[in-house]
């Protein structure tokens, strides 16, 4: 009986030292080693697969009217082209860095909105072709002045792709060129 009492408390003492040599236990060790394998820029980000789905109303992207810088009113399908809706306020910038390394065929068309309610047409495409020039982005802009929340879009970014038959909605951005590629 003496010597089971012993072991455990043996067992217990090692348990013990044990837990403190590697800083179990402790608050600030599990902080810092959350820290260390958590990244703070890291986020989980769901893959093209996982966020892509059927748009709610496909034909409204076979026939939706938009705008040219000029003012000039062009009316777009998602058929001839993937439509990427974008804001130069909410996150344009880090976006078009990131599509500006793709290529595809056809090439998407841009499609600058989201602008705050004070601002005038002239303004919108100002802004928009500043962001454009800084990135060095090519593909065609054309401008949204109306406020689509809800109606045609469910969000910024906001990407519409005709594939398979169907029209497939790709909300937000996608974090790599490469999940770009793939989506468009």
């Amino acid at each position: 009986m003496k010597r089971s009492r012993v072991f455990r408390v043996s067992f217990l003492a090692i348990g013990v030292a044990a837990l403190f040599l590697t800083g179990c236990g402790s608050e600030h060790s599990i902080t810092e080693q959350a820290a260390q394998a958590t990244p703070t820029n890291e986020i989980h980000v769901l893959s093209v697969t996982q966020r892509t789905h059927l748009a709610s109303n496909p034909a409204r992207y076979e026939g939706l009217a938009l705008s040219l810088a000029t003012g000039k009113k062009i009316t777009v399908s998602v058929k001839q082209q993937p439509l990427i809706f974008f804001s130069p306020n909410l996150g344009g910038q880090a976006l078009l860095q990131e599509l500006a390394q793709v290529h595809v065929s056809p090439t998407p068309l841009l499609i600058s909105t989201g602008f705050p309610s004070t601002f005038t047409q002239q303004q919108a495409v100002a802004e928009t072709q500043e962001l454009v020039s800084q990135t060095h982005i090519s593909w065609p802009i054309v401008y949204d002045f109306t406020n689509p929340f809800g109606t045609v879009i469910s969000g910024l970014p906001d990407t519409y792709v005709w594939k398979n038959g169907h029209v497939w909605e790709i909300p937000g951005a996608l974090p790599h060129a490469a999940q770009w590629q793939k989506a468009l």
